[in-house]
């Protein structure tokens, strides 16, 4: 089955905001815009957020501008993506909101979804990805299965059972989701932070096939590199949030958040800066602890330590160890 439409026609068809924060990436903001551009799906609006770009982005920006009567522009002090992306709300009009990170494309079918969806009024329209190298090269796909979620429980239930793609990218949300969420905070995990509120609040949710979002996976990716001081930081606020925004929800939620949380601290065990885990080390460890013993304290301990496997095993057995391999396996 397919959801996306080649009609032509958008006649009564409700009005989507395409919010594309822009800093440092002229290398990739043409591509990025002719593809939102080119969309089937004419009722839309293109807000770019110049947030304080020093390359050549502002310029590219204003001539898009002149392109296209519908593309805004908005230059602002760099205040980082979060901030952009909040600006990008304030500035937006659409019954529908989705985001485009401006290194990334999109397949001109994307917002067609909406055509066979929309009269079903859903609060959130999600569609599969790929992954792509700087020569257009796959690296590999990020899917959902086909299906309709309704009920605010079990739309939170389905992403975290799912959780294939904790991101605002490859997703259409119904504007009023982000009454009072406000996208805040450090750019390490803030799609994650979001996403939960977002999820929390729909009523609900269509699954399509269709991967519709091209994302580019830089070489240089922060997620690649070893761990400062100031990610483990960003890090460890991140996951503090998803554990208290969900510790009174049913077992089943806490048990996919204690797993996510638990795999985030063993990360940081194995990509910590040396100097960093020497400092680090305790904290870490302490972070580990107290969620295994939450896993302990809501009984769901047995397959949370299931789940996490033979790595985990191994890090309860020696930490060092646990370390030294994961290492390894990096290089």
């Amino acid at each position: 089955m397919s959801a996306v439409t080649s009609e032509n026609s958008n006649a009564g068809l409700p009005l989507v905001s395409v919010v594309v924060p822009v800093y440092k990436v002229e290398r990739w903001l043409d591509r990025c815009v002719s593809s939102i551009v080119h969309q089937t799906y004419k009722n839309l609006e293109i807000i770019l957020v110049d947030d304080g770009s020093p390359d050549k982005c502002p310029q590219l920006c204003d001539e898009w501008a002149l392109q296209d009567a519908r593309i805004k522009v908005v230059h602002k002090k760099n205040g980082g993506l979060s901030d952009a992306r909040n600006e990008g709300l304030r500035k937006s009009s659409g019954k529908y909101i989705c985001f485009v990170d401006s290194d990334d494309y999109v397949d001109s079918r994307m917002l067609s979804i909406l055509h066979p969806y929309q009269i079903r009024q859903y609060d959130i329209i999600q569609f599969g990805m790929v992954q792509e190298d700087e020569y257009l090269k796959t690296i590999g796909y990020i899917n959902f299965p086909e299906e309709e979620v309704i009920g605010r429980e079990e739309v939170l239930t389905h992403f975290f059972s799912e959780y294939r793609m904790p991101s605002l990218a490859c997703r259409i949300f119904k504007r009023n989701l982000f009454d009072k969420v406000d996208i805040k905070g450090r750019n390490i995990g803030i799609d994650e932070m979001v996403i939960l509120q977002l999820m929390g609040k729909a009523d609900s949710l269509i699954s399509i096939g269709d991967v519709l979002y091209h994302i580019y996976v830089r070489n240089n990716s922060v997620s690649r590199s070893e761990y400062s001081k100031e990610r483990i930081y960003e890090i460890t606020q991140v996951h503090d949030f998803l554990w208290n925004y969900i510790k009174n929800q049913p077992n089943t939620l806490k048990k996919y958040i204690l797993i996510k949380n638990i795999q985030a601290y063993l990360g940081m065990v194995a990509c910590c800066e040396q100097e960093v885990w020497r400092q680090e080390k305790h904290r870490i460890q302490e972070g580990l602890n107290e969620y295994m013993e939450y896993a302990k304290q809501y009984g769901i301990w047995k397959p949370v330590k299931k789940q996490l496997g033979k790595g985990f095993t191994l890090y309860r057995m020696n930490h060092n160890a646990y370390r030294t391999i994961q290492r390894i396996r990096r290089i």
